[in-house]
Order: C-alpha cells, then structure tokens, then sequence
C-alpha cells in the first residue's frame, strides 16, 4: 500500500480490468440499442443540422461502432471511479504528471471532425487566435461559450486523468487507456454532432 495515496489499499489490476469490462460492455449496449432505435434520419436534430450547416447522421454500421466505443471508454472510467471510491481524495489530489496529462488530453481532445478526420480543441484554440490577431471580430456570447466549453472539457479532463494516472500502475496501460479515452470522446462527436460532408 501506498502511504501517498491514502490509507484505502488500491485495487488489483485484473479486478479492474473484469470491472471495465463488463461495465464497458453494459454501456455500449445501451448507447448501441439507443442509437439504433433513435432514428436519426428523422430527427428535428439533424434535420437542423443537415440545413444549418451540413451535418448528416452516421450509418447505423459506423454509429454501432462508435457506440461500441464510446461505451467502453465510459466503461473504464466507471470502474477507475467505483473501485477508487474509497480513496477518492488520494484519486484527485494534484500532481505534475496529472496537470500535464491533462493539459495534454485537453488539447488533442476531439470536439468536431471535417470528413472524418477528428478536430482537436487544442488546433481550434491555435486557429482562433490567428484569426484573431488577423483583425477578425467575437462577440461576448460566443467568447462565452467557447471558455465554457473549454473549462467544462479541461474539468472533464482532468478528473479522466486522475482516474487512470492514479489506478494504474504500468505505463504502457495508462497510455492505451489515454488513447481508449480520446476514441471515446471521437465516438461521442460522431453519435452526437454526426458526419460532416461541406467544405472546411
């Protein structure tokens, strides 16, 4: 046991590895029988979107993977969570490596996609300031959003940092999780903002 982590012993590694799995497998069920079952051709949402500006559902063959996805991911960080509970200020205190995996994750996160190909917010932020400094103009409500957004996002990072920084041990598993976490968050763009055929 780790005196730096709190006097809660942490869990075995292939308890946590059982509890993901079955945890990741439950949730991609659930999202692939919702986006299954939700049809997405008539929905007012993409409807909207597909007006405004281009967007169109995923194919339930695409969407069903990146439930899949998206569930598993969520699965991970749920049994990260549940079986860290009992040492959750040990889980969240602050460190080096924890600030930067999360300024990291932060900026690679993927929040839109053009093609396929996914839109990092971290690239967002370089290109909005350029554009800036170009002379080009932001109002205060879309100056708000974008800082929520990002707050929101660097949060969420953060705490998924933590999670995996602090529940496993081997480097090369907190790197294939980091990588499981940003697929999750390209599944969830896809599901929720759909595919984007316009122009860039």
């Amino acid at each position: 046991m780790s005196t730096e982590e709190g006097k809660a012993e942490k869990p075995e590694p292939r308890l946590i590895a059982r509890f993901a799995l079955r945890s990741g497998i439950v949730f991609s069920l659930l999202i692939i029988a919702f986006v299954l079952v939700f049809d997405n051709e008539a929905s007012p949402y993409f409807i909207k979107l597909r007006t405004v500006s281009g967007m169109h559902p995923v194919p339930p063959s695409i969407a069903a993977i990146a439930g899949f996805v998206l569930g598993m991911g969520l699965g991970t960080q749920w049994a990260l969570f549940w079986l860290n509970r009992h040492r959750i200020r040990a889980v969240f205190r602050p460190n080096k490596g924890r600030v930067i995996s999360t300024l990291v994750l932060t900026f690679f996160w993927p929040f839109a996609q053009f093609w396929g190909i996914p839109f990092a917010i971290g690239f967002g932020l370089v290109s909005a300031s350029f554009r800036l400094l170009g002379g080009a103009s932001v109002t205060f409500a879309e100056g708000a959003m974008a800082l929520a957004v990002f707050i929101t996002v660097l949060a969420l990072c953060y705490v998924q940092s933590c999670l995996i920084i602090s529940g496993i041990q081997r480097r090369m598993v907190r790197v294939a999780l980091f990588a499981q976490l940003w697929l999750a968050g390209y599944g969830a763009v896809l599901l929720i903002g759909g595919f984007y055929s316009g122009n860039m």
